[in-house]
C-alpha cells in the first residue's frame, strides 16, 4: 500500500498523479496509456511515478482502495437510514443504492474489469476482503426483513 506523503508537496504531486489517471480512466484511456504519458500529464518525472505507484495496476489498487473507504461508511449509513421493512422493498433500496454508487464510478469499474478479464486483475486480497465484508453486511441487512 502507498505510503501517505508527509509534504504538502508530496501530497500535491499524488494528487496531480490521480487526477491525470482519474481523467484518463473516465476517458477509457487508461488501458492504452503508458507510465511515462501518465508522468508526462501529471508533470512529474517517471522516476518520481514509479517511487509512488510500480505498475499501473498498483494505481488502480489504490484509487479503489480509497474508493471502498470513501463509500463504506456511506454504504452502511444509507442502509442504517431505510425504513423498508418488507424483502422485496429492501431488495430494490439496495438496487438503487448500488446503481448509484457504480453509476457515479463507472469508469473505475470498467478499468478494474478490463484488468481482470486481461488476467492482470489490480485487486488485491485486502481489497477483495473489503468487498466481501461489505457484501456481508448488505446481506445480513437484506436478512433483517
Amino acid at each position: 500500500m502507498l505510503k501517505a506523503p508527509q509534504q504538502k508537496r508530496s501530497e500535491e504531486t499524488l494528487q496531480r498523479i490521480l487526477a491525470v489517471c482519474e481523467k484518463l480512466i473516465e476517458q477509457g484511456m487508461f488501458e492504452q496509456a503508458s507510465m511515462q504519458e501518465i508522468a508526462r500529464e501529471a508533470g512529474v518525472s517517471v522516476g518520481t511515478l514509479y517511487k509512488r505507484f510500480s505498475a499501473k495496476s498498483a494505481i488502480v489498487e489504490y484509487l479503489v482502495g480509497r474508493l471502498q473507504t470513501e463509500q463504506y461508511e456511506h454504504f452502511i449509513d444509507e442502509l442504517s437510514a431505510c425504513d423498508a421493512r418488507k424483502l422485496p422493498e429492501r431488495v430494490r433500496f439496495l438496487s438503487d443504492l448500488l446503481y448509484r454508487s457504480t453509476s457515479e464510478y463507472s469508469g473505475l469499474l470498467r478499468t478494474v474489469m478490463i484488468a481482470h478479464l486481461l488476467g492482470s486483475s489490480p485487486i488485491s486480497s485486502t481489497t477483495a476482503a473489503r468487498s466481501a465484508g461489505l457484501i456481508n453486511e448488505a446481506a445480513s441487512w437484506l436478512d433483517q426483513s
